[in-house]
């Protein structure tokens, strides 16, 4: 059986999606080099999963339907631009939201039924963000640095309907993602 390369997201609206491209295109004149995302691929990564055999990740999700349905939509609030580990050292840049108990609810969900099929648990406290880009050089980021520190980002407040099973297919001009399932929250 073939491996499928895939993650768990939660979809980003278009309002935030056209708002985080603009802030992403502030930074992009300040640092061209950086690998840039594509508008089109902004999501919240909830949890990556690797390669995963095809017919197990068919169980995975029917797993997923039945447990994210339990979760109830909510509102997230996108208001901030930052980089990991830090705006003075960054590898990536990210628009994120504000701390909300209902994300990290759905973050434990995913991440406790993904621990059930035998993946590890995250590590790292979960952050909720859409990747902007990538460093892949850390040459003269000064620029980059005080941009990062002088873009905003709403807030912009926007409903959570659902998450997806994404495959991720690695191409030479970058990957090209495919929604395999949808899991609508209950209302």
């Amino acid at each position: 059986m073939a491996a499928v390369r895939s993650f768990v997201a939660l979809p980003l609206p278009d309002e935030v999606r056209i708002a985080l491209a603009e802030a992403q295109k502030r930074l992009r004149a300040a640092a061209p080099e950086v690998k840039w995302e594509d508008p089109a691929k902004f999501h919240i990564t909830l949890k990556f999963l690797g390669d995963v055999e095809s017919s197990r990740l068919e169980e995975l999700a029917s797993k997923f339907a039945s447990r994210l349905n339990l979760i109830r939509s909510f509102d997230l609030i996108y208001e901030n631009i930052g980089a990991f580990p830090s705006a003075e050292a960054p590898r990536t840049i990210w628009g994120g939201t504000r701390e909300n108990g209902s994300i990290v609810q759905l973050h434990e969900t995913v991440d406790d039924v993904c621990h059930a099929f035998g993946f590890a648990r995250e590590a790292r406290t979960f952050h909720a963000h859409a990747t902007l880009g990538r460093v892949k050089k850390s040459g003269a980021l000064h620029r980059l640095t005080e941009e990062i520190k002088n873009t905003t980002l709403g807030p912009i407040q926007s409903r959570c309907w659902g998450a997806r099973l994404v495959r991720s297919e690695l191409t030479p001009t970058g990957s090209v993602y495919t929604t395999l399932h949808s899991f609508p929250f209950s209302s």
